[in-house]
């Protein structure tokens, strides 16, 4: 309730609450993941609402707690999903500076995250997982002066693209069509010839 209401610091404390009585017993290290992960979910979209480093630093601690907990060769999936939500809160603080350390760092996240999510096996998570790298791409494709980063954001977008359909998921496609339209236009601009800019106004369209 309390994340729903966007009282997302409260929603952390309760999520916490719910780890700390699963580590009161035994062999329950998946629901101690799950809610650090929760907490670390919500205290990112505390920290990306209202630019607050200090939750987003705390999601990212929570985050690296959970990775430990269930590494990689124990369970890949959770381990990737926990890459996911390092990533959105290591992109949360990029958007909050000038410099790109963070937005490289959640790059390198939600590759990670990647090796493991995959079109066939978890179609939905790989999506959304391509979305936000596009995204952390396009951001910092701004702040640098080359192509490599915003034609790396368009391959992401696309990708996502194939998951993220019109008849099945609308609104998503509409924030991968427009957010592939802005990387093209910005590529476009710093590209000779027109054809980025063309495919930018028809995803726009």
């Amino acid at each position: 309730i309390a994340n729903l209401q966007s009282d997302f610091r409260i929603a952390a404390e309760h999520y916490l609450k719910a780890a700390d009585i699963a580590m009161e017993a035994s062999d329950l290290d998946v629901e101690i993941h799950r809610w650090l992960i929760a907490a670390a979910d919500a205290l990112n979209s505390d920290g990306d609402r209202f630019g607050n480093n200090q939750t987003l630093a705390k999601a990212l601690g929570l985050t690296d707690r959970a990775l430990h907990l269930l590494p990689r060769k124990v369970d890949p999936i959770r381990w990737a999903q926990a890459q996911f939500v390092k990533g959105g809160t290591l992109a949360s603080l990029g958007k909050l500076e000038t410099g790109t350390d963070h937005l490289e760092k959640a790059i390198e996240a939600y590759r990670a995250a990647l090796e493991e999510q995959t079109l066939d096996y978890t179609p939905r998570d790989w999506a959304m997982t391509q979305g936000n790298l596009g995204a952390a791409l396009a951001i910092l494709g701004r702040r640098r002066a080359g192509p490599d980063q915003l034609a790396a954001a368009v391959t992401a977008f696309r990708a996502a693209l194939q998951e993220h359909k019109r008849d099945r998921a609308p609104l998503s496609w509409a924030r991968h069509q427009s957010n592939l339209a802005g990387a093209l236009l910005r590529l476009g601009k710093r590209q000779p010839g027109t054809e980025e800019i063309r495919e930018a106004i028809e995803a726009y369209r």
